[in-house]
């Protein structure tokens, strides 16, 4: 399953997840859930910080994602990094590896599968309505 159709991210992050996160939890499972060496409870899903690994957040789409972001005041970056092309799962990887320790989030175009980090987004734009309803299309 890709979250574009056609395109390989979504199994490329899985990829990475199994093969860094995971394996970085397998020494704390019991019972299913993630209990790190310094806490006695399982983490929370949703409320508690995993320190054993850092989550990622990518924003995916086609070729022009960037410069919409940029145009509504998502993406705060003055100069944001190049975009780098990703091949298959191991350049992802190695990608996210080299940006361990960056602030950040990712933009990926899935057109031609580049990928970047920008440092300053905004999360509450004036392009985004206020109180909109999931019935709102």
């Amino acid at each position: 399953m890709s979250m574009i159709p056609g395109d390989p991210l979504f199994d490329w992050l899985v990829a990475y997840h199994i093969e860094q996160n995971l394996a970085k939890c397998l020494p704390y499972l019991r019972e299913g859930r993630v209990v790190p060496p310094a806490r006695r409870d399982p983490l929370r899903e949703g409320r508690d910080e995993n320190e054993l690994y850092s989550g990622v957040l990518v924003v995916a789409n086609g070729s022009t994602l960037m410069t919409r972001l940029k145009t509504d005041r998502v993406v705060l970056d003055q100069d944001p990094e190049e975009p780098v092309r990703l091949s298959g799962s191991t350049d992802l990887s190695n990608y996210l590896q080299l940006q361990e320790g960056n602030d950040g989030a990712y933009i990926y175009d899935s057109v031609h599968h580049q990928i970047r980090r920008v440092s300053e987004l905004n999360n509450d734009p004036e392009s985004l309505r206020r109180n909109p309803t999931l019935t709102d299309k």
